[in-house]
């Protein structure tokens, strides 16, 4: 997001893999911004949580939805 990219390369990775793995690792995430992946699944996402969150918003508004049927 922004100006500042960055690919963080954790111990853990470091310490576990080679060097023809770690790059291979570097160059699958490098992957994933030239073909914008980031953007492309932040769009759909929005579309599908802001009306979940609409809809939960409403359902707390609604005494049914709370009431619970003893019979």
């Amino acid at each position: 997001m922004g100006k500042a990219r960055r690919i963080v390369l954790f111990d853990t990775i470091v310490s576990q893999l080679n060097e023809p793995e770690i790059e291979a690792v570097l160059a699958h995430e490098l992957g994933h911004f030239k073909r914008k992946h980031i953007i492309k699944r932040i769009v759909p996402s929005l579309l599908l949580v802001l009306p979940a969150f609409w809809l939960i918003d409403y359902l707390m508004h609604q005494t049914w939805f709370f009431q619970k049927d003893l019979r």
